[in-house]
């Protein structure tokens, strides 16, 4: 999913979903976080979640409720 976002800003055009702007380029997903400070509970972070694992976005499958929640307009 990072890699996705870290994506958008090359894209020759603006992306939409019918007549709305996915991510455009002053929205806040577009801000680039690689020279900020690293948290100081980071190392915590990585470790709770396993320093192993893959990035999951949880927007579910199935019957399961999930941790986050989705909605497809139309």
């Amino acid at each position: 999913m990072l890699s996705l976002l870290a994506a958008l800003p090359a894209f020759s055009q603006t992306p939409t979903i019918g007549a709305c702007t996915v991510l455009p380029a002053d929205n806040i997903w577009n801000t680039p976080i690689d020279q900020l400070a690293v948290s100081p509970n980071s190392s915590t972070y990585v470790n709770t979640i396993g320093p192993t694992l893959p990035v999951h976005a949880d927007f579910g499958s199935g019957t399961n409720t999930m941790a986050v929640p989705s909605a497809s307009l139309t």
